[in-house]
């Protein structure tokens, strides 16, 4: 996954730069010399740990979230924060590869999509290392008629869910009813 490989390269490049700037802290304070050689390497194996240990750790939160927006379950499991609206079909002319479109039109990343025997749409906004953005499931009821859409945010962090999944959902709501 692209963006857990640019987490581990600014964890490790973060990393490096404090391993750097202790160790010349270290000697000057010690009043040695520094070797640089040995400094840079230190600095860069430092570096290099410590960005995988926190991108796996990164990664091991944002597992069970990642497996369910790839694979084909049709029902949202009970993540925190999880938030859903049934949404019913008025439209004569509905077409679920509109919905599709319009989602990716927003820029979000479409991780499933299944418009012949689910009529499901799954996706996710980017993440970055202040906010892993949210996740979704679109889920066409071609015999009940309504569309439910389900928002829940990528991260675990309370006091952030609802801040984050409620606009979240009125976009997506405002897409599928095609208000935006």
């Amino acid at each position: 996954m692209k963006e857990i490989r640019k987490v581990w390269l600014v964890y490790s490049l973060v990393a490096f730069v404090l391993a750097l700037l202790v160790n010349m802290a270290v000697d000057s304070l010690l009043g040695t010399p520094p070797d640089w050689l040995e400094t840079l390497l230190e600095a860069a194996l430092y570096g290099l740990l410590a960005g995988a240990g926190l991108s796996w750790l990164t990664y091991s939160f944002l597992k069970p979230r990642l497996n369910f927006l790839t694979s084909g379950e049709r029902e949202v499991p009970a993540f925190g924060g999880r938030e859903a609206r049934v949404i019913p079909v008025t439209a004569a002319n509905f077409s679920f590869e509109v919905i599709k479109y319009r989602i990716r039109e927003q820029r979000y990343i479409i991780t499933h999509y299944d418009d012949v025997e689910q009529y499901i749409v799954k996706f996710r906004s980017r993440f970055g290392l202040r906010s892993w953005g949210i996740g979704g499931c679109v889920a066409y009821d071609a015999v009940a008629g309504t569309i439910t859409l389900t928002c829940f945010p990528m991260s675990d962090w309370p006091e952030r869910n609802a801040r984050i999944t409620q606009p979240a959902l009125d976009k997506v709501e405002a897409l599928v009813r095609g208000e935006r």
